[in-house]
């Protein structure tokens, strides 16, 4: 992509993210990783994603982070908006490695828990669940 086109895709994602009840402002408060060698035992992961902050847009699916999505070519899609009944729900997923290789994270933000700050849940292919609040 050239970089003029590559510049004003960013800036207009950028805008669209930050725009009002449209997106998501989230933070992570729990990291957990699956520890390898039991299969079951849940230890405290990568504390550097602790305090992580990053913004989604309900309706493309866009997350704005530096910690989050580093492949480069994530593909969201938006599976529920979210209501006051149900949960938003996202996944990207990304060619990997390999004939049937892929990249995958899904993230669900409990719209329907009443008050401003809303629960969510970040998963991707590796074994941390990340969970905190969106608003």
């Amino acid at each position: 992509m050239k970089p003029r086109l590559l510049f004003c895709v960013l800036v207009s994602l950028g805008a669209s993210v930050y725009a009002g009840p449209r997106s998501y402002q989230c933070e992570v408060l729990e990291v957990v990783r699956l520890d390898h060698s039991t299969g079951k035992q849940r230890v405290r992961a990568n504390d550097a994603l602790l305090g992580h902050r990053f913004a989604v847009d309900r309706t493309t699916g866009i997350l704005v982070s530096d910690y989050l999505l580093i492949w480069g070519e994530d593909k969201p899609l938006v599976l529920a908006r979210g209501s006051e009944e149900n949960s938003f729900r996202v996944v990207w997923s990304a060619r990997a490695g390999g004939k049937d290789g892929v990249h995958f994270a899904t993230l669900k933000v409990e719209e329907f828990e009443k008050g401003d700050n809303k629960p969510f849940v970040y998963h991707s292919d590796s074994p941390t669940l990340a969970a905190g609040i969106c608003k």
